[in-house]
């Protein structure tokens, strides 16, 4: 009882109460064991399909629940102080995965998102630059997404944070935009270079004036304030075309390609689709000579799959390209 409202006992809150623990317990076996892995969903050009990055996915294929999904896993992280943990292993694989595509001569930028007690953290701008010293990769190469909600309740704190992260040479950007406080003032504070449109307005642009209000609203407003926008769930060719239509840079989505691992993804750069930016492959000394001047000092679930991969949806169709639906 609390106050005059009453909560009646079921014994199924303790099972609950029982299961949360153990799912705990096992989070911190798989984070000791590196039994976790990252998915890379891409980001592509709507003006003319290349890939132009990735976003950084925490996958937890437990070896007795199956699959489960980082929004009951990662809120439990957060939770129970085991989010500095979790954070580093993506930081840590994501480095490893952008030096790998970096000595095939990929220039792809990866995103790794952070929540609201990873900017609170004052040692995350040194960790950062530590894995990139280590993995000698340029600073551009490591981006950060932070929704709207994650940097309110200690805004100075963030701030410093964010600023140190952009001191290094990384890129951060504004996630989910739409969908917190939306504060301009935030945004006008913020050191961001990207304003990502949550996913509810695009789903739904095609078929609500409002959401389409926002989406150009939101569209005109990161360029007038010098940002690039990005489209999240874009899931059809028509969504892709009116997004180009109104001025939006770029999109990801299950229209353009699923989140994929590594492997799949290796060949998919290899393919015709994807056009990523290229370098020419340099030596790993070579690499560590230019190191510290190029850096400065650098949800949902899905199955593997790339356009003309299996079980990927391949729909959405790019100006001068060729068509490559499937049947």
């Amino acid at each position: 009882r609390s106050g005059s409202a009453w909560m009646e006992y079921r014994p199924e809150f303790e099972r609950n109460s029982h299961d949360r623990i153990a799912l705990v317990a096992d989070l911190r076996r798989a984070l000791d064991e590196d039994a976790l892995e990252l998915y890379y969903q891409p980001k592509v050009a709507l003006a003319d399909g290349q890939l132009v990055g990735v976003e950084a996915l925490v996958r937890w294929n437990h070896p007795e629940r199956g699959f489960v999904p980082p929004d009951q896993f990662v809120p439990l992280a957060e939770r129970t102080g085991l989010i500095s943990d979790l954070t580093r292993f993506v930081l840590r694989t994501a480095a490893a995965t952008a030096e790998h595509w970096y000595l095939q001569g990929y220039l792809l930028p990866i995103a790794v998102n952070l929540s609201a007690l990873d900017l609170l953290d004052g040692s995350l701008a040194d960790h950062v630059g530590q894995l990139l010293t280590r993995y000698a990769v340029p600073a551009h190469l490591l981006s950060f997404e932070i929704t709207e909600t994650s940097f309110v309740s200690d805004l100075d704190r963030s701030l410093a944070s964010m600023e140190r992260l952009c001191e290094l040479g990384c890129t951060l950007a504004v996630d989910d935009f739409g969908t917190g406080y939306s504060s301009l003032t935030y945004l006008r504070r913020m050191p961001v270079s990207e304003v990502k449109i949550d996913r509810s307005f695009v789903a739904d642009l095609l078929h609500d004036q409002s959401a389409e209000v926002i989406v150009r609203a939101t569209t005109d407003l990161g360029h007038h304030l010098g940002l690039e926008v990005v489209a999240e769930g874009v899931e059809d060719d028509d969504v892709a075309r009116r997004l180009r239509e109104l001025g939006c840079d770029f999109a990801q989505g299950y229209g353009i390609a699923r989140p994929m691992s590594r492997i799949a993804l290796d060949a998919w750069l290899e393919s015709d689709d994807a056009r990523p930016v290229r370098r020419p492959r340099p030596s790993r000394q070579n690499r560590r000579d230019a190191a510290p001047e190029a850096s400065g000092a650098d949800a949902g679930a899905g199955a593997p799959g790339a356009p003309g991969a299996p079980g990927a949806p391949n729909v959405v169709q790019f100006p001068g390209r060729p068509n490559r639906r499937t049947a």
